[in-house]
């Protein structure tokens, strides 16, 4: 297995940074790190609302991550509404543990750190 190199390992480590807020939603880090989500992924709503905050927000120092969208989106619609994010997880609940091993087995499907970086 590859080796993380520094720069993608704290492109990584922040994603999990305030998992409750959207990418897009403000630096992360002491890096000051960004996350650049592409606009058309957003809806209507959010699209004018990233760009205004974004350019309110945007410190003259810091790090932007450019978020790509996968070449193939994975089928998250069968497990996504088990535990919205306004609910707490528990393993003990068997839907809550069903649509973590349905995520489980997509990530497992990934063939490495790399994978996630260039799709």
């Amino acid at each position: 297995m590859a080796k993380l190199n520094p720069d993608l390992q704290q492109r990584f480590m922040y994603l999990f940074e305030r998992v409750g807020e959207p990418l897009y939603f403000g630096p992360r880090g002491e890096s000051n790190v960004f996350y650049n989500v592409p606009t058309d992924k957003l809806d209507g709503k959010m699209q004018d609302a990233v760009t205004q905050y974004r350019a309110g927000m945007r410190p003259s120092t810091g790090m932007s991550v450019q978020v790509k969208p996968p070449a193939r989106m994975p089928d998250l619609e069968s497990f996504s509404n088990v535990c919205p994010r306004s609910t707490l997880f528990s393993h003990f609940i068997p839907s809550h543990r069903k649509a973590a091993w349905a995520l489980r087995q997509i990530l497992l499907g990934k063939s490495g750190h790399v994978s996630f970086a260039d799709e």
